[in-house]
């Protein structure tokens, strides 16, 4: 007798991977301090630089600098002694972050119009790059479509209960005022963290207003409140019947997701890792993602 397959969507995978994505969300997906990190592969390094180039209040800098410090993702180092002064830079997991944020640029630049060029997209001659994401077995092109789901038995069963997580107010590109590096859109996004949890739910094939709700334990106005966002950003449509669901514009945000998961399970201490395994149905093997760039 074999044993049952578990299903991506059935709700306990859902619930799991929503921890590992939570976890990982925890950790980095916060608008202000993604800016700063942008800011410092831009070369930013002082405390009045980051404040001055960002445009963002010193309480804001202050904050996000200790909490990046904090997490390894930037470290401070002296460059004064009298009076004493340090600055702030990159860490080994702070520079791994570059995939993350060249595919927010990518993004950007693809879907949005009017989005400002990024150092983060050009080569040393200033030339504009482009992502793509391929599988490091096959070496292919890789997107969503290309991707199956397989469900680990024993990391299903070794999932922690689900935890609270803190949500940050959303600022939309239409009223924000700062340097973002190139970063526009793809901020509204991943700098809010039930945006995330959303969108994810739409990649495991759930589609309904419910769906998102009960998996998400999300309170019924807040979740009205982020699909229309997500709609009006071009990211989900909605058929009035059948739900939501993503755009081609929202199935794109996948290299941001899969960079996202890459850098937490690569550098975010106990994780939690996520339950549900990425195929390539290209090559069937396990889907390692690795970024290159390319002239455009």
């Amino acid at each position: 007798m074999t044993r049952e397959t578990i299903s991506p969507s059935d709700i306990r995978a859902i619930q799991a991977v929503l921890i590992a994505v939570r976890q990982a969300a925890d950790a980095i997906c916060d608008r202000w301090s993604l800016i700063l990190v942008a800011a410092a592969f831009a070369g930013e390094t002082r405390f009045g630089g980051f404040s001055e180039r960002t445009g963002m209040a010193s309480r804001l800098v202050t904050s996000r600098l200790k909490n990046l410090c904090d997490m390894g993702v930037m470290m401070r180092v002296p460059y004064s002694v009298r009076p004493p002064r340090d600055e702030f830079v990159l860490t080994n997991q702070g520079r791994a972050l570059l995939p993350v944020l060249q595919h927010m640029v990518d993004w950007d630049r693809t879907w949005n119009k009017g989005a400002e060029p990024s150092a983060l997209l050009q080569s040393p001659t200033g030339a504009p790059l482009a992502v793509t994401l391929i599988c490091r077995h096959c070496g292919h092109a890789t997107t969503a479509r290309d991707i199956a789901l397989q469900v680990s038995r024993a990391q299903l069963r070794s999932a922690p209960k689900k935890t609270g997580a803190r949500r940050r107010s959303i600022v939309t590109s239409a009223n924000r005022f700062f340097n973002t590096f190139g970063l526009r859109q793809s901020l509204d996004i991943f700098g809010d963290k039930w945006s995330i949890e959303i969108i994810l739910i739409a990649f495991f094939a759930l589609h309904r207003f419910t769906d998102f709700s009960d998996n998400l334990g999300i309170a019924a106005n807040i979740l009205t409140d982020r699909l229309e966002r997500l709609i009006t950003l071009g990211v989900f449509r909605h058929d009035g019947v059948r739900g939501y669901y993503l755009s081609e514009k929202g199935l794109a945000l996948y290299g941001i997701l899969v960079s996202i998961q890459a850098w937490a399970d690569a550098w975010v201490p106990q994780r939690y890792r996520s339950p549900v395994t990425l195929i390539h149905r290209a090559c069937g093997q396990v889907f390692k993602p690795k970024t290159i760039l390319e002239p455009v």
